[in-house]
């Protein structure tokens, strides 16, 4: 494959590696072939210049690009590149693994990007595309809008948004058995439609996953990474976001009865704490009431 075109990529390691994977490997028809039903492309399909990469994130020692490749016929096909930087082998394996937990039993609604491929020697995970804005970038776009449509557009849609990116956090942890959550700033690997009749929401990055610690320690780590963010950089949201919010994701995500059980174990573990602090403390309050 000649005349690869590559945007926003870092002449890097990454990006020689990519390179290399590309024009000396099937990746590209493999790809294809497992995450476009089985659709099969021949050398002779591609012109120069008709694959595109573009880098989306690049978070914990982990990159994630997006491929488009189109074809003489015009058909267009997308892939993500899950690529190997400083981080370890073995994370970079249990990030795959994870996002194959995550995709849930036959029959759900997959909440991980589905997986291709593998290859060990490059670092090079082949995914499938996630499409759109993760929620932190679509909340920056509508609320920097001109438009004041735009924006109030936005505040009609943040409870949508927001319940939905929290369930979504709370989903991860029931389909990986309650021993993984994510870590980190979730708005940022999550992805949801502004319509609250679509519910493809995904999580496109497993990266900055963490072992399970505890009800209260999940709790207060979804609040500060997400809820208070978004207070402290958006007021105009912040009345509308209610730390309530976690709670009624966790009763969606986890069902009724092991919602509750969740939420109680949360006040149970509070109330371990020798000298709780203020913001443990009004937390818990909210969750007696609840």
């Amino acid at each position: 494959v000649t005349g690869v075109q590559t945007c926003d990529l870092p002449i890097s390691d990454e990006l020689a590696r990519i390179s290399n994977a590309v024009r000396q490997s099937e990746l590209v028809r493999e790809a294809i072939y497992l995450l476009h039903q089985q659709r099969q492309i021949s050398l002779a399909d591609l012109t120069p210049s008709s694959i595109w990469i573009s880098l989306i994130t690049t978070r914990f020692g982990r990159s994630m690009y997006h491929v488009a490749v189109r074809l003489r016929s015009r058909e267009r096909y997308d892939f993500m590149l899950y690529v190997r930087g400083t981080a370890p082998t073995e994370t970079m394996l249990a990030d795959l693994r994870l996002m194959c937990v995550g995709a849930g039993d036959p029959g759900e609604a997959s909440l991980t990007p589905q997986l291709g491929g593998y290859r060990p020697a490059s670092g090079i995970a082949t995914i499938e595309y996630v499409p759109g804005k993760s929620v932190e970038a679509l909340i920056r776009h509508m609320h920097e809008h001109p438009d004041r449509d735009v924006r109030q557009r936005l505040k009609n849609a943040w409870h949508h948004l927001s319940w939905s990116t929290l369930t979504a956090a709370f989903e991860f942890y029931r389909r990986t058995e309650g021993r993984w959550v994510l870590s980190g700033t979730v708005g940022r690997t999550i992805t949801v439609p502004l319509n609250d009749f679509d519910e493809k929401t995904q999580i496109f990055s497993a990266a900055g996953w963490r072992p399970f610690e505890g009800a209260l320690d999940m709790i207060l780590r979804l609040k500060h990474a997400f809820l208070d963010r978004v207070r402290f950089h958006y007021p105009a949201l912040a009345p509308d976001t209610d730390d309530e919010m976690l709670f009624a994701a966790a009763i969606e995500a986890l069902g009724t009865h092991e919602g509750v059980v969740f939420l109680k174990d949360a006040i149970a573990q509070a109330e371990r704490v020798p000298v709780p602090d203020e913001e443990t403390i009004r937390l818990c309050d909210k969750l007696r009431v609840y």
